[in-house]
């Protein structure tokens, strides 16, 4: 059970002052992160747009946390949906860049069908977006506006690559600004994967013969150390992600090397690759 004292300090972030909120949620609905002790959580949804009923005013963007036990789950008390209007009761953030934005969930008074400020909202959300060029023939980029990118799967060497562009807010200037980074990148493909398999090889096939090496001591076997050579040639490409200023990230299968991790490599369009390094 969550105890008083574990409820006061929660809400010592946030406002004396109840507000009553109509409120779009985003498709960031029932995400959590520990807070406190073992089993209590701070679960969340994202807010498209807010209207705050006291005065009328109509925002973008926002976030209602609470306080929540392991047990809550999946709903975590509150049962919230995603892209859903909602009338509420909550505290706004005291303090930080989120204040004001950022509110503690109270009480869900009412779920609504629709209404008229937030429905032109989720309705935009909704409208699917794509992105086409003639360098790609047959691949359309279609916007995932929750990761603030357009995405598509296109051939990589042979191989299927999920690819995504990145984009601030729905401009179509930084997307077409990711799309001619990837578009010069994918011009000379054979010549990146080398390099990126290469570097990766360079700074990681030490770190990958002694998680083998672990390995093959466990089970009692023998080990014969990788080269790099052969560290390039059996990762395989798997996600590529481009931002608009050229930075990019390749995502590449380990083989197992690092029993099932990913191995990133970082650089940018302008001929240089910064760092590899393995994750998840």
């Amino acid at each position: 059970m969550i105890t008083e004292k574990e409820r006061k300090q929660f809400a010592s972030r946030y406002d004396e002052q109840v507000q009553e909120l109509l409120v779009l949620t985003s498709e960031s609905v029932g995400n959590a992160g520990s807070w406190g002790r073992k089993g209590l959580w701070k679960p969340s949804a994202g807010l498209l747009a807010w209207i705050d009923l006291a005065d009328g005013q109509l925002q973008k963007d926002g976030c209602l946390s609470w306080l929540a036990e392991e047990g809550m789950q999946p709903e975590w008390g509150f049962g919230l949906r995603k892209l859903t209007i909602y009338r509420v009761r909550a505290r706004a953030l005291k303090e930080g860049p989120a204040a004001g934005k950022y509110f503690m969930l109270l009480e869900v008074l009412e779920t609504l069908e629709t209404e008229p400020r937030l429905e032109p909202i989720r309705q935009a959300y909704l409208t699917p977006v794509m992105l086409e060029d003639a360098a790609f023939p047959g691949v359309v980029f279609e916007l995932e506006r929750q990761f603030d990118w357009f995405n598509a799967s296109l051939d990589w060497l042979g191989e299927e690559c999920s690819v995504s562009l990145e984009i601030d807010d729905d401009n179509s200037d930084t997307a077409n600004a990711a799309l001619t980074a990837f578009k010069q990148l994918y011009a000379k493909l054979p010549e990146w994967d080398a390099k990126f398999r290469a570097f990766a090889a360079a700074e990681l096939t030490e770190n990958a013969n002694d998680w083998q090496a672990d390995a093959a001591e466990n089970e009692e076997k023998e080990y014969q150390p990788l080269t790099e050579a052969e560290f390039a040639r059996r990762i395989s490409i798997s996600e590529f992600n481009m931002n608009p200023d050229g930075d990019f990230t390749a995502y590449y299968d380990d083989d197992d090397l690092f029993w099932g991790h990913v191995i990133l490599v970082e650089g940018n369009i302008n001929g240089e690759i910064s760092d590899a390094y393995i994750a998840g």
